[in-house]
C-alpha cells in the first residue's frame, strides 16, 4: 500500500497575526483533510501533518514526515506560506530522493508557473481543486502513464515545466466530496483556536459548505474555485454537523463560505433541519447585506445563528465601487439594522490602504464603521495576492512590495500614492481603538461573560488590543496632526 502525507507547513502565530499573535486564530486546514479523506477511500495509507496547529519547525516536521516514510508528500500552502512550505519541501528532497513532492493550494493555483520555477523543490502542482485530480495523478505515478493526460497539474520533465489543461469544476459536491479526515488532525477540542469573539460556545469548529463567488470584488482570489457557485445538500451539511456533535462534541459551527446566504435552498434547508431536530448547536457565517432580509434573518436565529459578519469594506462609495463589492452605504445600513432586529450579532470586515484610498477615505470608513449598530469588527490592510484584479491595480498605483511572505494581511505590503509609510498602522491602530474603547462594546463583551471560556477569549482579545496600541504608539500619537 503506497503511503501519503498531506502537510500544512509551519507557520507561527507571529508570522500570521504580527504583534497580535498571541490571540491569532487558527482552525483546521480542511481542503487538506478533505484530500486526505480522498485519498484514504481510494486505498492509500494516508496521514495528516499540521505543522501550524502542533508548532513543529522545519527540522521538527521533516523529521515527522520521514519517519513516516511517504511515497508522496502533499503541501498545501496560502501566499503566505509559500516560502515555508519551500523550505520544508528543500529539507526533504535534502534527506530522501524518491518521494515525489506535491504543492496544492491558492498560492500555486494563482500562479503556477513563477512559482514552480522559484522552488524546484516541487515536483508537481495541482492546480485548482484536487479532489478528482490528486487520485488520477498517483495512478498515473504509480503506473507510469503519461502524466500529459491528468487535468489540473503543472510538472517537471527535463528541465522544463510542462502545464496540462485546466480542469473542469466539479458540479455534485455531495458525491464528489466527502468529510475531511477530521480523526486525522491533531485533537479538534484542544489543538486549534478560534477567532476571538466568533464562537457563542466551546468547543467549536469550522466547515465549508459551498465553492465558487459570483460576485467580482477585485481584491479576491477565486482560482481555485472559480465563479460557478455550487453548494453541497441541506442533508449533507447537517449530516456533518451532527457528525461533529456526535463524535467531538463541538457546540458551536463557524461556516467559513464566503456568501452562504447565497444559496437559499442550502440556507433554508439546513435551518428547516435544525430546528426539526432541535439540535443543541450554535452557529455563525459570513454573509452579504444585499442578501438578506428579515424574513431570511428570522430563520437564521430561530435555528441557531448567533452571528453573521459583512463585508462591508469601506465607508466610501467611491471606494466600495473601486473594489466591485457592487453594494452601497445604504444597503450596509439596512443589513446592519435587519440583522440587529432579528437578534442576530453582526460583525463587519473592513480593509485600509486600497488602490486610490487616501486620508479622507480612511476616515470616513472610520466614521462609518462606528455609525454602524456593529458588535464587533476585524480591520485589516489591503494585500494585493498575486494574480488578482487589485494586484495588478496595486502594482501600477503605489509602492508596492511585493514579498509573498509578508502577505498577512497585517503588513502594509502596498501603501497607496497618496499615503506615507506608517499611516496605514496608525489608522489601524485608530479605528480599533475607537471602535473597542466604547461603553456599548465593553457591556456587550461583559454580557457573554457565562462561562470560564469566555473569561479567557476576553483576556486573550484584551491582551492582543493592548499590544497593538503599545507597538504604534512610538509611530505617533496623531495621524497628520488631527487629533486621531
Amino acid at each position: 500500500m503506497s503511503k501519503i502525507i498531506f502537510v500544512w507547513p509551519p507557520m507561527f502565530s507571529e508570522e500570521r497575526y504580527g504583534v497580535i499573535g498571541s490571540a491569532g486564530s487558527y482552525m483546521p486546514p480542511l481542503g487538506i483533510g478533505i484530500l486526505a479523506s480522498v485519498a484514504r477511500n481510494h486505498g492509500y495509507d494516508t496521514r495528516i501533518l499540521d505543522c501550524e496547529a502542533r508548532q513543529l519547525d522545519h527540522e521538527q516536521s521533516a523529521k515527522e514526515i520521514l519517519n513516516f516514510n511517504p511515497d508522496y508528500v502533499g503541501i498545501s500552502s496560502t501566499t503566505l506560506g509559500i516560502f515555508s512550505a519551500a523550505k520544508l519541501a528543500r529539507k526533504l528532497r535534502g534527506e530522501q530522493k524518491d518521494s515525489k513532492i506535491i504543492i496544492g493550494g491558492p498560492h500555486i493555483t494563482a500562479i503556477p508557473q513563477e512559482t514552480m520555477n522559484l522552488f524546484p523543490d516541487f515536483d508537481i502542482a495541482v492546480i485548482g481543486e484536487g479532489e478528482r485530480t490528486i487520485i488520477e495523478l498517483l495512478y498515473a505515478l504509480e503506473n507510469g502513464s503519461n502524466l500529459e493526460k491528468v487535468d489540473g497539474i503543472v510538472f517537471r520533465e527535463n528541465g522544463s515545466l510542462y502545464q496540462t489543461n485546466r480542469r473542469a469544476l466539479m458540479q455534485s459536491l455531495d458525491d464528489e466530496v466527502p468529510f475531511p479526515a477530521w480523526d486525522l488532525f491533531p485533537n479538534l477540542t484542544t489543538a486549534y483556536r478560534p477567532p476571538v469573539f466568533s464562537f457563542n460556545r466551546l468547543p467549536a469548529m469550522s466547515i465549508i459548505t459551498s465553492r465558487g463567488c459570483p460576485m467580482e470584488c477585485t481584491f479576491c482570489d477565486r482560482s481555485v474555485f472559480g465563479k460557478v457557485c455550487r453548494a453541497h445538500s441541506p442533508e449533507y451539511v447537517f449530516n456533518m454537523i451532527e457528525f461533529l456533535k456526535d463524535s467531538y462534541g463541538i457546540k458551536d459551527i463557524m461556516i467559513y463560505d464566503d456568501t452562504f446566504v447565497a444559496f437559499r435552498k442550502l440556507l433554508i434547508g439546513l435551518c428547516e433541519r435544525l430546528m426539526e431536530s432541535k439540535m443543541d448547536i450554535r452557529w455563525s457565517c459570513n454573509g452579504r447585506v444585499d442578501m438578506v432580509n428579515p424574513r431570511i434573518l428570522e430563520l437564521m436565529r430561530q435555528a441557531g445563528c448567533w452571528q453573521i459578519a459583512y463585508g462591508i469594506e469601506s465607508g466610501y462609495q467611491g471606494m466600495l465601487d473601486l473594489m466591485g463589492k457592487r453594494t452601497d452605504l445604504n444597503t450596509i445600513e439596512r443589513a446592519i439594522k435587519w440583522t440587529k432586529e432579528a437578534k442576530i450579532k453582526s460583525k463587519g470586515y473592513f480593509m485600509l490602504g486600497f488602490p486610490s484610498e487616501n486620508k479622507e477615505t480612511i476616515e470616513k470608513t472610520i466614521e462609518f464603521m462606528l455609525k454602524l449598530d456593529l458588535d464587533d469588527v476585524h480591520i485589516s490592510l489591503f494585500t494585493p495576492f498575486p494574480n488578482t484584479e487589485a494586484y495588478y491595480l496595486a502594482r501600477d498605483s503605489g509602492m508596492l512590495d511585493d514579498d509573498w511572505s509578508k502577505m498577512s494581511q497585517w503588513n502594509p505590503v502596498f501603501v497607496p500614492g497618496e499615503l506615507e509609510n506608517g499611516d496605514l498602522e496608525r489608522y489601524l491602530t485608530l479605528a480599533v481603538r475607537k471602535f473597542y474603547l466604547r461603553k456599548r462594546i465593553a457591556l456587550s463583551y461583559a454580557s457573554m461573560i457565562r462561562r470560564p471560556e469566555h473569561v479567557k477569549n476576553i483576556l486573550r482579545g484584551l491582551h492582543a488590543f493592548t499590544k497593538l496600541m503599545l507597538h504604534n504608539k512610538q509611530r505617533g500619537k496623531r495621524v497628520n496632526g488631527r487629533g486621531y
